[in-house]
């Protein structure tokens, strides 16, 4: 795919150029697509060619390159490798898009403000943490120099202009670089002034928090909404002393919207405690609140980790299973809403991850965990292939047809019909057809009647001379079965597969074994069954001849 990195013997090929970003006010730097060679971890890839580019431009983007990667704030964007060449300067980050092409195509319907909001609060955490853990301003926010993730979240880059405000970080140097790299873009107006000393005397934020406003304008062609619009007046106040500090914007009313604190639980996940994220995930009032992707590349993948790491500290328990209970509850409140992602998100990525958990799960050596992944089987199947269902899944599955527990051997038959379309010839033919008869003489009268219910319903699956062995006899003995349940299903199975049986095997063996019931003692259901039956099959012979 594409060359390799610059030919600097970086761990990436670099892909398509993102056209878009070429027409940008950080055109010097060109953006690509790429990929980490060693696990095909997409990322995106930032060049910078030193031939045709302006010295100055060249040596900011020496300079924001090397800023860039002393950074790490989840705010900003995460530089993974990179270097100077001779030719280039190279470096590969996280994979991001652009701003206005996240703008273009990402924004959901009836959740814009949901999703700006969250993009506001990211650039206000990176600011912050630039004016006041660093010390520095960016001095170049806009459009172009923020880019956002899969999952929503806005990353700020364009580190060239990254400096003091107080002359002590060669600040003229860099003062002649931002009018060469600012072009395109609309600056504060105390630095249009060109003055260094007006600037140096000013709060640190006053640059960067009137870009931010620019960039909310940007967002909103239409118009900032109402609960945006005093806000963004006063970062572009004309009286910059007046501007409001990145952290004061944190703990505004437009941020303290539902979504974005939905949105930080999230970032909080990994120090969550199980009640929080309990109360996250049932009623799905949170889950709804957040957009589609944060759901698909954030959410899913907690969830995921949440799951295989209850799974791990289960079988690293004493006996492999002494952390079942605490396994069974992370199970049984993250999976629902993750097969509910995995579904709406129809992402290849995700399915191949969650497929393999699943056959995990079933193999799990926890009658609470089988249960609970029985119940939800209706939403499970579909995410698994019938190769998987053959070689990996179907024997820890019958493995439940023999339990101990009885409701467990009843959910393993009830949830065994939706893998039937997916099973292979022996399995469906041969092995199944063995627990099933088995089950037939089982203690419990409900799984002795939802045997015969489930042959009912694949009859249609078998082959026939298997078919023709098995059904006939096992429904005759569902209509001799002391439960009258049993006996009302074994009649109404016999009926339904009245298209299978031959004139001859009507007289000889259907009709012997359901005339008994005609005055059986304990049912009228019974009764009424047994009369429906033996009129269909008598209409049945009847125009044999």
């Amino acid at each position: 795919m594409g060359n390799t990195a610059g030919g600097g013997g970086l761990p990436f090929d670099v892909g398509e150029e993102i056209m878009s970003y070429s027409r940008s006010s950080q055109g010097h730097w060109k953006m690509h697509k790429g990929v980490k060679r060693a696990n095909g971890e997409t990322v995106s890839i930032f060049r910078l060619a030193k031939k045709g580019t302006s010295p100055l431009a060249v040596e900011a983007g020496q300079r924001g390159f090397q800023k860039l990667r002393s950074l790490r704030h989840p705010y900003i964007l995460a530089c993974l490798d990179g270097a100077e060449l001779d030719t280039d300067v190279v470096m590969a980050t996280e994979e991001v898009v652009p701003l206005g092409d996240w703008l273009a195509t990402r924004i959901e319907a009836g959740k814009k403000d949901d999703q700006i909001a969250w993009g506001m609060h990211c650039m206000c955490a990176a600011l912050k943490f630039l004016h006041e853990s660093c010390k520095q301003s960016h001095n170049n926010v806009c459009a172009d120099t923020i880019f956002v993730t899969r999952g929503g979240d806005w990353k700020l880059g364009g580190m060239d202009l990254l400096s003091a405000l107080d002359g002590s970080d060669n600040f003229l140097q860099i003062h002649q670089s931002i009018q060469v790299c600012a072009i395109g873009f609309v600056v504060c107006p105390e630095r249009l002034q060109g003055s260094m000393h007006t600037l140096a005397n000013l709060p640190l934020h006053i640059q960067d928090i009137w870009s931010l406003g620019r960039v909310l304008q940007v967002a909103y062609p239409e118009g900032t909404p109402p609960s945006l619009s005093k806000y963004v007046e006063k970062m572009m106040d004309a009286r910059p002393e007046r501007r409001p500090t990145p952290s004061q914007y944190l703990r505004c009313a437009f941020l303290k919207r539902p979504a974005v604190q939905h949105l930080q639980q999230l970032e909080d996940w990994s120090v969550a405690s199980a009640e929080e994220k309990g109360t996250f995930l049932r009623g799905g009032t949170a889950i709804a609140a957040c957009p589609r992707d944060a759901l698909r590349h954030k959410l899913s993948a907690l969830l995921l980790r949440d799951i295989e790491m209850a799974m791990a500290a289960a079988a690293a328990a004493p006996g492999g299973g002494g952390g079942a209970g605490g396994t069974r509850a992370v199970v049984a409140t993250a999976l629902p809403p993750l097969l509910d992602i995995e579904r709406e998100a129809a992402d290849a990525a995700l399915s191949a991850r969650v497929q393999p958990l699943l056959v995990a799960l079933f193999t799990m050596n926890d009658r609470g965990v089988r249960a609970m992944l029985l119940s939800k089987v209706d939403a499970i199947a579909p995410r698994l292939d019938a190769a998987t269902v053959n070689a990996r899944l179907f024997d820890p599955l019958c493995a439940g047809f023999t339990d101990a527990a009885a409701q467990l051997r009843e959910l393993t038959l009830k949830s065994m019909v939706v893998f039937t379309d997916k099973l292979s010839d022996k399995n469906m033919n041969d092995k199944l057809i063995r627990h099933l008869a088995r089950l037939q003489g089982d203690p419990e009268d409900s799984i002795r009647t939802n045997t015969i219910i489930f042959l009912g319903k694949i009859a249609g699956k078998l082959k026939p001379a298997v078919r023709d062995k098995v059904l006939l006899p096992a429904f005759a003995r569902g209509i001799r079965d002391p439960f009258p349940a049993a006996r009302l299903a074994g009649l109404r199975a016999t009926a339904a597969c009245a298209a299978y049986c031959e004139p001859m095997d009507v007289c000889t063996r259907v009709l012997p074994v359901v005339m008994p019931c005609l005055v059986d003692q304990a049912s009228h259901a019974v009764r009424e069954a047994a009369f429906a039956c033996v009129e269909l099959y008598l209409a049945k012979v009847r125009r044999c001849f």
